[in-house]
């Protein structure tokens, strides 16, 4: 009997060592991904404080730099600029990995250019941050009149 309890005590305690081992996995990929999209210089020169009221979309796809967060983001399109945030809307990362993630307000004058891209494999729009370039941010063609409404520019 008491091995028997011995052997499901060792299997709950290496599934749990399993499952801290992909939360570490996950925690560790978020730094990368912050780092490698330019989300950290973004967040340097944009971090929010406050959402501001507009157009809300959330669990869109948005592409920063060379990294795609699929499912992840939250998009408000307002006259004070693009506000953005990832991951917050995910439960289990709420307070995991969002520390590395803030929440970003970029003025729509901080747009410099836009032009057509591809994300998923659909028609999208990327738009050049800052001048000097700061990051590269793409999302979905069906965002362009929005942004459009809020700049000067167009998709060329």
């Amino acid at each position: 009997m008491g091995a028997i309890i011995g052997g499901i005590i060792g299997v709950v305690l290496l599934y749990g060592l399993f499952i801290l081992a992909i939360l570490f996995v996950i925690r560790y990929m978020w730094r990368i991904f912050f780092r490698a999209s330019g989300y950290s210089a973004l967040a340097e020169r944009f971090s929010a404080d406050h959402e501001p009221q507009g157009e809300t979309f959330t669990w869109q796809h948005l592409r920063i730099g060379v990294v795609r967060y699929r499912f992840s983001t939250t998009m408000v399109f307002s006259p004070e600029g693009l506000y953005l945030t990832v991951g917050r809307n995910i439960p289990f990362l709420r307070g995991m990995a969002m520390a590395q993630h803030p929440a970003l307000l970029i003025p729509w004058s901080e747009v410099k250019a836009l032009h057509p891209t591809i994300l998923y494999l659909q028609s999208a729009v990327a738009m050049t941050i800052g001048e000097p370039q700061v990051a590269i941010i793409s999302m979905m063609s069906r965002f362009t009149p929005l942004i459009e409404h809020y700049t000067s520019l167009s998709v060329h």
